[in-house]
């Protein structure tokens, strides 16, 4: 397992959108060779991310964080174009993972460093496995590719991000022609490259969640029984405190500029 303070190598990068390339893949030549099929199977599959903020009222804690650090950097133009209202951040977080369902699959939901396990020879990621998928649901591809490239990959140093989303749909294409699929008609990079522009905020606004987690100490963190059990209000849990505030700040403010730009580029 990777260290979750630090973002993902490029060959850790590549492993991980190959490895989300092969899954997808199978959503999309099951839909393709069997439609009346996936539509049972995934007929009842929801977005369990959005259920859950949905119910725990936690689209304020999205907003919370997001506006700290872009708040720091309002002088810079591209992070002033990037803002959402709280009503809006709910909105991205429980609605909009529900449209364009064309060319949806069944995603992991939960791509952040720790679900993320390498295979190494020589001291080198030859494999990885996708692990802990309590969060799986039905929705774009780039719910998955967001999150993962807002959490885990230096967007400082992989500015653009239509290279990231190239190594993907090499994959995708790759295994659906294993499968005997058309994989141009199924999934064409420009409607790949529409979806990031229309659901890539969904990955931006984990990102600022998540990160807050994954940089902080583990004696920071939140013992989520330990405040259940002694009655504490849920939301107030994540009014934590990191030491590595400056870190975090950097990272959110990377991830900003780069869906800034990459959102008109």
């Amino acid at each position: 397992m990777a260290n979750r303070k630090i973002s993902l190598t490029f060959p850790q990068v590549r492993l991980v959108l190959e490895g989300y390339g092969k899954w997808h893949a199978f959503s999309l030549a099951l839909r393709y060779k069997r439609p009346e099929t996936f539509k049972r199977l995934v007929k009842n599959y929801g977005n369990m991310w959005s259920r859950y903020i949905s119910k725990a009222k936690m689209a304020r804690v999205f907003f919370q964080y997001f506006e700290e650090v872009r708040k720091l950097w309002e002088d810079d133009t591209d992070v002033a174009s990037v803002k959402f209202s709280e009503n809006e951040v709910a909105s991205i977080l429980i609605s909009l993972v529900s449209e364009d369902l064309e060319h949806a699959v069944i995603t992991h939901g939960d791509s952040w460093t720790n679900n993320f396990m390498f295979k190494e020879q020589l001291g080198k990621p030859v494999e990885v496995s996708l692990i802990d998928w309590q969060f799986s649901g039905f929705s774009s591809p780039v719910l998955d590719l967001s999150f993962f490239i807002y959490t885990c990959v230096d967007t400082e140093k992989y500015k653009n991000v239509e290279e990231l989303l190239k190594i993907y749909h090499e994959a995708v294409c790759g295994y659906l022609h294993q499968l005997n699929c058309d994989s141009v008609d199924i999934l064409p990079f420009n409607t790949l490259m529409k979806h990031w522009k229309k659901f890539s905020c969904y990955g931006l606004l984990f990102g600022s969640f998540i990160l807050r987690f994954c940089l902080s100490e583990s004696e920071e963190l939140p013992d989520l029984i330990e405040n259940a059990e002694k009655g504490n209000n849920f939301l107030e849990i994540f009014e934590f405190i990191t030491s590595n505030k400056e870190v975090y700040h950097k990272r959110v403010k990377d991830n900003i500029l780069h869906y800034a730009r990459n959102l008109v580029e």
